[in-house]
């Protein structure tokens, strides 16, 4: 029985939302299952996200308790993107040799946190555009991260996992709701002038930023990771976590103005508000643009078969 937020089809198909306040939807979400649990190995990965002390072996030992996601993982290490000479086997070779202790435990965290989300019965959902939307949100903010004069060294590596899952919460509408997901992701794709949520709220009643909230709230997920995931695409947002969602935000919709083609970045002027030299932005956003063929790349190799 699909999940409904507070809606419902008539016979001539026509959308008719209910009265339910957002507490009635958000009590129903957390009653049902259709909102997946975290799996074991991710709880693990997530308990030593802020040990400064795991090493290597550690994570390798996690991650090697997933088959699957170790194989992926390697996949990701030996990818054109990285231009391995040699191929890597291992995952102990995977973190030395091309990923690196943080970005290795990230992308097995973005695999593992939307690997229970299944997006196949969705014909409008591409998984290959959200991976590359994803991994170049997740690099161009911590590059941004490592270059702000006020974002804490502490909090520069949570840059990219904040980047990464910003919008985990499609995935969960998809899973969720894949038929009505599928006609508000085509009525976007025809229509770019309206942003992805206006067209959810239109259609369900609910935005993926809450869905996406709700999911990692009762994951409990970092509050800087449901900080971003909730609010990263309000401009004014202000809170405890107000550097990170502004950051990861900017880097959004920065690479939204990009895709359209949209001239303008307003988003500077955020950033530098951030810490961040104009001139320095631009040019990790020149370097990332150089990169986008081994981006698309890797993001194939992220999407779930």
């Amino acid at each position: 029985m699909p999940l409904r937020l507070g809606w419902n089809i008539s016979r001539g198909e026509d959308l008719i939302q209910t009265t339910e306040s957002t507490r009635e939807r958000r009590l129903e979400v957390q009653r049902l299952n259709n909102l997946p649990p975290m799996s074991l190995v991710a709880q693990k990965l997530l308990s030593v996200l802020a040990d400064d002390e795991m090493d290597i072996p550690g994570i390798a030992a996690i991650i090697e308790q997933d088959p699957a996601l170790m194989a992926r993982i390697i996949g990701v290490a030996n990818s054109a993107y990285f231009g391995m000479r040699e191929p890597v086997t291992t995952i102990k070779d995977a973190i030395l040799k091309v990923l690196g202790l943080e970005t290795t435990r990230n992308l097995a965290l973005g695999l593992l946190l939307s690997g229970p989300l299944d997006p196949s019965r969705c014909p409008s959902y591409q998984g290959d555009r959200y991976w590359f939307a994803a991994i170049s949100a997740a690099k161009l903010s911590q590059q941004l991260a490592k270059v702000s004069s006020q974002m804490p060294g502490a909090r520069v590596k949570d840059a990219y996992l904040c980047g990464l899952l910003h919008n985990l919460g499609l995935q969960a509408m998809v899973n969720i709701e894949p038929e009505l997901m599928s006609t508000v992701l085509a009525a976007n794709d025809s229509s770019v002038q309206h942003r992805l949520y206006e067209i959810e709220q239109e259609y369900l009643g609910a935005t993926h930023p809450v869905v996406g909230g709700w999911l990692v709230r009762k994951w409990h997920l970092p509050p800087h990771i449901v900080a971003v995931i909730e609010h990263h695409h309000e401009t004014d947002y202000q809170g405890s976590e107000q550097d990170m969602v502004r950051l990861v935000g900017s880097a959004v919709r920065w690479l939204g103005a990009i895709k359209y083609s949209r001239d303008e970045t307003p988003e500077l002027a955020q950033l530098n508000a951030l810490g961040i030299d104009t001139e320095q932005a631009q040019m990790i956003m020149d370097d990332l643009e150089e990169k986008r063929d081994g981006l698309l790349a890797l993001a194939q190799l992220m999407t779930r078969s």
